[in-house]
């Protein structure tokens, strides 16, 4: 929003800059590329010092518009700031089989087949796509497309709503989560 608001405040990039040094003071324990997905009041990391990937697509896109607003030759380099923030996705928040994690907490755990939907920014990750030359934001997008075809064909072909988690996600015949799954009863 503080890049969108570029001409209409004067302050927007001033705000942006304060944004971007709060994500670096912030760095998830598993990738300093990412950021630490919660903080209190008192600015201190809290329930985990991990990552969540919806926040870390965020910031890269956000890195993304500062770079096409501003360019790259002021205090920050956005672009390069956005680069390594793309490599450290791909690296933690990405499965192997180009399943988008929950955060880079999940890399090799229970939940290393889940993902969340609300997660599938494929808007982004076609301009990271174009940005990088990186094929495999490609075959993201693809295998992102693959999941919600399916739920949307077999979890609810009524509604075509998709649920809050879906496990199964590092193949192409995913589920609704269970109950209690990450966060609470609803989780699927």
């Amino acid at each position: 929003i503080a890049v969108i608001m570029a001409g209409y405040d004067p302050d927007a990039r001033a705000n942006f800059d304060g944004m971007y040094e709060y994500y670096t003071a912030h760095p998830s324990v598993n990738d300093a590329g990412l950021m630490a997905w919660a903080q209190d009041q008192a600015c201190n990391d809290v329930m985990g010092a991990d990552s969540a990937t919806d926040g870390d697509l965020d910031i890269a896109y956000a890195l993304w518009l500062a770079h096409r607003q501003w360019g790259s030759n002021g205090a920050v380099d956005y672009r390069a700031a956005a680069t390594r923030i793309m490599a450290s996705i791909l690296a933690s928040d990405v499965s192997a089989s180009q399943s988008i994690l929950v955060g880079d907490w999940a890399n090799g755990d229970a939940h290393a087949t889940g993902t969340r939907p609300s997660d599938f920014m494929t808007h982004h990750l076609r301009v990271f796509a174009a940005a990088s030359g990186t094929a495999r934001w490609n075959a993201i997008i693809d295998h992102t497309y693959t999941l919600v075809q399916y739920l949307q064909d077999h979890a609810a072909a009524t509604t075509g709503l998709l649920p809050d988690f879906a496990i199964g996600a590092t193949g192409t015949t995913p589920l609704p989560a269970p109950g209690n799954w990450l966060e609470g009863p609803d989780d699927g």
